[in-house]
């Protein structure tokens, strides 16, 4: 199973936000247990990495990011895929830059907290909490 990482669950992680870091914890260790593979986009990284260093330091995003790496593979974010996303008439370009991103990388779906924004095809798109009711079914 190819899972796509919104930016809010490596968010929840990186930042610690009470509510969602079990579940966001959760999926990425299915991810180091090589139990999924996980995704996410050059966008995601790149708004980790500002708002860790805002945090923290930019030293210190970007380790954390290098950390991660191993264990998330980058998807493409290319010209068509940002056209796509331009041209939609989806309220969020940045999440249909996500949707995009994950479609042409073959995810299996997309897990975020904010399925508002992205539409019903053509990928699943999951909450973590009906991810894991998925996963154990």
């Amino acid at each position: 199973m190819k899972i796509f990482l919104d930016t809010n669950i490596l968010l929840d992680i990186f930042l610690e936000r009470g509510d969602f870091l079990e579940d966001a914890l959760s999926i990425l260790q299915l991810g180091i247990d090589k139990n999924v593979e996980l995704s996410a986009s050059p966008l995601t990284f790149a708004t980790c990495h500002y708002i860790l260093q805002k945090e923290r330091n930019k030293r210190e995003a970007t380790e954390i990011l290098r950390a991660l790496k191993p264990f998330v593979t980058m998807t493409t974010m290319d010209e068509a895929q940002g056209c796509k996303a331009l041209y939609s008439n989806m309220p969020d370009f940045e999440d249909m830059l996500q949707l995009e991103s994950a479609f042409a990388a073959n995810c299996d779906m997309i897990i975020t907290r904010n399925k508002k924004h992205f539409p019903k095809e053509p990928v699943t798109v999951l909450t973590p909490s009906e991810f894991w009711e998925f996963y154990g079914s």
